[in-house]
């Protein structure tokens, strides 16, 4: 059986990024758990440290199984060590991965079906909590998709 889709499209989300070429360069990172180093900055932070996806569903159909309209949303970080310029950088790195992102629509893929990309929203954290300060560049990402239900890993 294949993954689940919203881990497929997570993945897919993360080689496009890496493809992009973005001033992170390969440092997309996909549920990270635990702090990032300054040696891994700037960096890409997709659902890390204690960030979750949610799924709104929608049935769209009354017979059994339904057709269901799937909003995943989950959101992606650009993120910098504090420091001069961090911010003006992170908000650039930002802009990159929209760009990239909305410019894949026929990349993310599941099975073969495009993935609707749409950002929902984005905004801005200073935190100087950790070993390293940082400042990121937070955007909000759904991902929409339609399933057959019993069947969430094979979007239509």
């Amino acid at each position: 059986m294949a993954d689940h889709a919203h881990q497929r499209i997570l993945e897919a989300v993360q080689a496009v990024l890496i493809a992009a070429s973005t001033a992170a360069g390969a440092r997309v990172y996909l549920d990270r758990v635990d702090e990032l180093p300054a040696a891994n900055l700037p960096a890409i932070d997709i659902l890390g440290a204690d960030d979750t996806g949610e799924d709104a569903i929608e049935e769209m159909t009354i017979g059994f199984p339904p057709k269901l309209q799937h909003a995943y949303s989950f959101p992606i970080a650009c993120v910098y060590a504090q420091k001069t310029g961090a911010a003006k950088a992170a908000r650039n790195l930002a802009k990159q991965v929209e760009a990239a992102l909305l410019a894949a629509t026929n990349t993310i893929a599941v099975g073969g079906v495009s993935i609707d990309m749409v950002i929902t929203g984005s905004d801005e954290v200073k935190d100087g909590s950790g070993a390293v300060p940082m400042f990121s560049v937070r955007q909000s990402w759904q991902a929409q998709y339609r399933t057959q239900g019993g069947a969430p890993d094979a979007p239509l």
